[in-house]
């Protein structure tokens, strides 16, 4: 399996987190061809909050209609089609619910109810296992009983402000015991927490507080011959070096997560310490898919791709822009001739990632091909791949086309010449691939595989030596320099009591 952009999990600390049970994320309308589409109506224009149980007699009165027999797994409250505010669902109401569905074969269906009407459902498109006892009884406290008990139990508890807004409210299985739970989420403490009662009793159960652990950053100087562990701390989730920096090191930039906040930081001593150059908004998330670092819109800039939008931070007077894009943004590439190219998808729907190129003259984004993407090829050159099914690909090209290698679902493979002929050369799965910038002369090369080892190549891709290991999972590699090179680790969340 290759996978060489993880979403991090803390990107979901939103609705996606809140759900207890094994429910989808909010399912977004999709086009009228789509045939996964069991409903698709417009919101009314009207406002209108729904309660817990209001949304869950709506959700299952909606599925009577439906062919067969389906079963409520989770209904939880949503951001979706709305523009919450810290207020919102302070008298245990919301104007947007999803309630999950599945019937006795496990297929799976996402019903969307917005201002007190069923607006879509659909169905994903992959099934579960139907869990025991799928028939879900209804909550029988409701959520304003339910915030005024989570509220006197956790006094701490506070209103949502990051990507979920406001107070939300859950109801599922608990993944680990398999008994129904309602959940009040907002924050504690500067990060996502929950207060978790009995939907039957509302006597409490437990609080819970997401909490950061891992992440961190390896540094080498030599190519990734020998690494040591860099003074960043943090989930670091991208790296990249000043292309049109003269000094030697290069200046590099890093973006990490210290559990309450995004930072951009910069080292100009390989990686050996850092400064901290800008907070971000909580509007960035807490995760960057991408960096760049070099001239734009007439400054160096730094460019960071995050789930809601392309923030841009210009070094000469250290202001800070976003480059709206409508949904996260999962990699960043230049061409040749300046020209920002971007992978952008819709919000919750990974189907819709395409390439797009930033018109600047416009100020609009421009669709270069109507094929799924995923990520740009390590290289000079600005080339968009998918990772899907059996020919999932991580590609890097040297500058001249000499020399190329690919991830692929067996291993990295190398090529050599413009004939099409690819030689398997380091079976296992890849979760990052990278090439020196000078690939086509040292033919150094760089690649973690799954779960964490790293290993190196001097001569093209012909022959592979690990150099290291790396703690967790999903970890990527990038060169910052002809030898200065970088390993993000992976960290994650976890609920740990408050």
């Amino acid at each position: 399996m290759v996978v060489r952009k993880q979403i991090f999990l803390m990107a979901a600390a939103g609705a996606a987190i809140l759900v207890l049970a094994a429910g989808g994320v909010a399912a977004l309308t999709r086009e009228p061809h789509d045939a996964r589409i069991i409903l698709a109506a417009p919101p009314p224009r009207t406002p209108r909050e729904l309660t817990l149980i209001e949304a869950w007699r709506l959700a299952n009165e909606t599925a009577t209609a439906w062919d067969g027999s389906w079963s409520a797994v989770a209904l939880y409250s949503t951001d979706v089609n709305d523009t919450p505010g810290p207020d919102s669902g302070a008298l245990g109401r919301r104007r947007t619910w999803q309630a999950d569905f599945i019937d006795e074969a496990g297929n799976l269906r996402w019903l969307r109810l917005t201002d007190g009407v069923a607006v879509d459902a659909i169905e994903p498109g992959y099934s579960l296992q139907p869990p025991a006892g799928s028939d879900a009884p209804a909550p029988a406290i409701d959520s304003p009983e339910l915030l005024a008990a989570a509220l006197r139990e956790r006094p701490a508890l506070g209103p949502g402000t990051g990507k979920a807004r406001g107070f939300h409210f859950v109801y599922g299985r608990d993944p680990s015991t398999g008994s129904w739970l309602a959940s009040v989420v907002g924050e504690a403490l500067a990060a996502p927490a929950r207060v978790l009662l009995d939907p039957e009793t509302g006597a409490f159960l437990r609080a819970e507080r997401l909490t950061m652990r891992g992440g961190g950053l390896l540094a080498s100087g030599d190519g990734g011959a020998s690494w040591a562990t860099s003074r960043l701390s943090g989930i670091v989730t991208a790296v990249a070096a000043d292309t049109a920096g003269e000094e030697s090191p290069r200046r590099v930039f890093a973006a990490a997560w210290s559990g309450d906040s995004l930072g951009l930081w910069t080292s100009i001593d390989a990686g050996e310490s850092w400064t901290r150059a800008m907070v971000l908004p909580p509007r960035a998330g807490p995760a960057a898919h991408a960096l760049l670092a070099g001239p734009w819109d007439g400054a160096e800039s730094v460019l960071l791709a995050s789930n809601s939008g392309i923030w841009v931070y210009r070094i000469p007077d250290a202001s800070l822009s976003v480059i709206e894009s409508g949904g996260p943004v999962l990699d960043l590439a230049v061409d040749g001739n300046g020209s920002l190219h971007a992978i952008l998808m819709q919000a919750e729907d990974p189907d819709s990632a395409r390439h797009y190129r930033w018109d600047a003259s416009g100020s609009r984004w421009e669709l270069m091909a109507q094929q799924r993407v995923t990520g740009f090829a390590d290289g000079s050159q600005v080339a968009a791949f998918a990772e899907t099914g059996d020919g999932q690909t991580i590609l890097a090209e040297s500058a001249s086309g000499q020399f190329a290698l690919r991830a692929t679902a067996r291993g990295i493979e190398s090529r050599v010449g413009a004939e099409e002929r690819w030689e398997l050369r380091q079976p296992g799965g890849v979760t990052s691939l990278a090439i020196a910038r000078d690939f086509d002369a040292s033919g150094l090369a760089l690649a973690v595989l799954y779960p964490g080892t790293v290993v190196r190549t001097a001569d093209y891709g012909a022959s592979w030596q690990r150099v290291t290991e790396v703690p967790g999972r999903f970890a990527e590699v990038v060169f910052a320099g002809r030898d200065l090179a970088f390993v993000t680790i992976p960290g994650g969340a976890t609920w740990e009591g408050f």
